[in-house]
């Protein structure tokens, strides 16, 4: 199922008399896989580029507590390759000054992030016009390049699973497909240099034995739901799947979630009987799901509708997942504008699950997600708007753009 090493013989490769590989990793799953990714070009091309992570763009404001934590844990998920140095963009507020941090170090040859759009990759794309471009897409290859020429392009895609969100997605990008094995070897990597991780792993295992394990998505903060309807829609997943009251359930909470929907729906599942743990701070929670292998394995029930992770646990480890959405119960929880994508990502989720073990291992995937939101979805999402809940956090007031490291489209989301 791995791609054919011989499809790089037809990617040009220049020669360059500079000697840095710079990687944006904005988290755990990315780092992962853009690891693997720097393995599989160290191993076809042998070039001797020195290794430079640029971490961040996670959120808004990268001084957070808890971006502390992913950036911990990106680091963990980063042993399996060689750093000469990390960089941190929120301290590189632009173009200039990430030249300014890297020029010490040599020049830039290549680049490797996961797509053209969000600041972070806007900035390293922009500062190194001439440094060949690389994407692993979002999480393990999600492809997710805006095309025209307003958007850097880039040479080389090197995904594990390449799912297309739009039928040009590639345009004149070259495909080489990243090894399933060598994304073992970087989540090896991590396994083994990351203390208590395999014994933890193995304790979840052990007490979700035949339980289910749910995957929590982000829909509040993603302005898709209220919080309520956001955990009413996550117990009902999970009593849907249940098979007795006495079952284990271990959740695992999003990395971008915020406002404790998790405890919540922990606490109505503990209500009806079953044994709950959640992978918090403590029990690796901002770790990949995929560096569980023992808990996936051990659980009956994977309840991941809406998680990415799905594929990834199917395609490493041979797991299945639920990724069904009941549409009546969906209109209940979502709100206007989310509704018609979340619905009919699900309904594709399950269709990409069931293609992917007759996948060739070297074409594109396409995954048919519902990119633009109808107009009278947009109006009733502007009506149903002030329902909705913003992370909790300090509040601050202050004029749109004040921060230029955010761009005005999500200032104005955030209501700043």
């Amino acid at each position: 199922m791995d791609g054919d090493p011989k499809a790089s013989d037809t990617v040009t490769i220049s020669a360059h008399a500079a000697d840095i590989r710079l990687v944006v990793i904005q988290g755990p799953v990315q780092a992962l896989s853009a690891c693997a990714a720097v393995r599989h070009a160290e191993d076809l091309w042998e070039h001797d580029y020195r290794n430079v992570m640029l971490f961040g763009g996670i959120l808004a404001d990268d001084r957070s507590s808890h971006v502390r934590l992913v950036r911990a844990a990106t680091l963990d998920c980063s042993r399996g390759i060689s750093w000469e140095t990390v960089l941190d963009f929120v301290n590189l507020p632009d173009t200039a000054a990430l030249q300014a941090a890297l020029a010490p170090h040599g020049e830039v040859a290549e680049i490797i992030c996961s797509r053209n759009h969000q600041l972070v990759n806007e900035v390293s794309l922009a500062a190194f016009p001439e440094a060949r471009r690389i994407t692993v897409g979002d999480g393990f290859g999600v492809l997710d390049i805006k095309p025209g020429p307003g958007w850097a392009q880039f040479d080389l895609a090197m995904p594990l699973l390449p799912t297309t969100l739009r039928p040009d997605a590639l345009g004149a990008t070259e495909l080489v497909i990243t090894p399933r094995e060598t994304v073992l070897a970087m989540i090896a990597a991590l396994r083994a240099g990351t203390p208590g991780l395999t014994a933890a792993d193995a304790e979840l295992a052990e007490f979700a034995s035949g339980g289910i394990l749910m995957l929590m998505n982000y829909l509040t903060e993603a302005y898709g739901a209220t919080v309520h309807g956001e955990i009413g829609l996550a117990v009902h997943l999970a009593r849907s799947a249940v098979q007795s009251h006495d079952q284990p359930v271990v959740i695992k909470p999003h990395p971008r979630s915020s406002l404790g929907q998790t405890a919540a729906v922990a606490r109505r599942l503990r209500a009806d009987g079953h044994p709950v743990r959640i992978m918090g701070q403590y029990e690796f929670g901002q770790y990949p799901i995929e560096a569980f292998e023992a808990l996936v394995r051990s659980v009956g029930t994977i309840q991941a509708q809406g998680s990415s992770s799905a594929f990834s646990l199917h395609y490493l480890y041979g797991v299945n997942s639920i990724v069904a959405l009941p549409r009546r119960r969906a209109r209940r929880a979502l709100l206007p504008r989310e509704f018609r994508r979340v619905t009919d990502g699900a309904q594709e989720a399950k269709r990409f699950l069931d293609a992917l073990d007759a996948w060739d291992g070297q074409m594109p995937m396409p995954f048919a997600l519902q990119l633009t939101t109808p107009v009278y979805a947009k109006v009733l999402g502007r009506l149903t708007r002030p329902i909705t809940w913003n992370p909790i956090g300090r509040v601050r007031r202050r004029p749109p753009r004040r921060d230029p490291r955010v761009p005005a489209e999500i200032t104005l989301r955030l209501g700043a």
